[in-house]
């Protein structure tokens, strides 16, 4: 299967199905970007096998844990029941990296309760909180190739 990553168009048909896939699991999420969204986050992340939609990943800004300036975090990532277990999810957040990076930000975060997928990406352990995960991403000169 040949994986594609591209940026959303946010008026798109695999956008708005790729927004109601994050509704139906999550029945609520802040800072879905719509075609009025004109703030300075990044636009969602895309992924296709063959053309068709397999999943994606939306950023927000919310604040930094270590001090009181903005940063971005990772919002959403979600791969279709169909498609998981093929390495996508673990595509999507490389690719966020790099948009990170990219964005001027050189520390990228993420409240998780699925801690092992970023681990074996060089994520680290920033707090806990029973089973939810805050992790956090140095990203630095190293990133500047392509994903």
């Amino acid at each position: 299967m040949m994986l594609e990553i591209r940026v959303a168009d946010i008026a798109s048909e695999a956008y708005k199905k790729f927004k109601q896939w994050i509704l139906d699991e999550w029945k609520e999420v802040q800072q879905l970007p719509d075609a009025a969204d004109a703030s300075n986050i990044p636009l969602p992340l895309l992924s296709f096998e063959e053309s068709t939609l397999a999943g994606g990943l939306t950023f927000i800004k919310y604040k930094n844990p270590e001090n009181i300036e903005d940063a971005l975090w990772i919002n959403t990532v979600f791969v279709h029941e169909d498609y998981r277990g093929n390495g996508i999810a673990q595509a999507l957040i490389r690719r966020a990296e790099q948009v990170c990076l990219d964005n001027g930000y050189t520390t990228f975060y993420v409240y998780t309760d699925k801690p092992s997928l970023y681990l074996k990406l060089g994520w680290s352990v920033l707090e806990q909180d029973g089973d939810n995960y805050v992790l956090f991403k140095q990203l630095g000169k190293a990133m500047c190739q392509t994903i």
